[in-house]
């Protein structure tokens, strides 16, 4: 695969979901409470009938954006490290030659899978203080 040229497109034109872990590694990261992390850089937002934490949008792009740069890239969500291998074509993102999927896709897919059972069966707010 090419290199990202950088334009940030991805993170302006999507809403990255943010699954129990990622809100740890984050958190960490950005060396704040999760709760504190949830409240300030994220909402939750319906995406086919499932609750999700997403990252807040400022200005029609991710939150932790800067000058076309992740703030948080060293631990910045699944789908953005798989961005663009998620099976589908993005006419916008030139470093996509072809449909194709990375392997790391696979094990996001069943970590969402896991992810949906969970909030059916203790809803998201118990899902996310069971990772503390």
């Amino acid at each position: 695969m090419e290199e990202c040229f950088s334009c940030a497109k991805c993170c302006k034109r999507y809403r990255i979901t943010i699954l129990p872990e990622e809100a740890e590694k984050i958190s960490a990261f950005l060396n704040i409470p999760k709760e504190k992390f949830l409240e300030k850089f994220c909402e939750i937002k319906e995406i086919n009938k499932i609750p999700f934490y997403v990252l807040r949008k400022i200005h029609n792009q991710c939150i932790f954006l800067d000058n076309n740069k992740c703030k948080i890239y060293p631990v910045r969500p699944y789908q953005c490290k798989i961005f663009p291998n998620l099976g589908s074509k993005f006419p916008f993102c030139k470093i996509q030659k072809e449909i194709f999927t990375d392997p790391l896709a696979y094990i996001v897919w069943e970590k969402y899978k896991e992810y949906v059972k969970k909030v059916r069966e203790i809803g998201i707010n118990a899902l996310f203080q069971s990772q503390c």
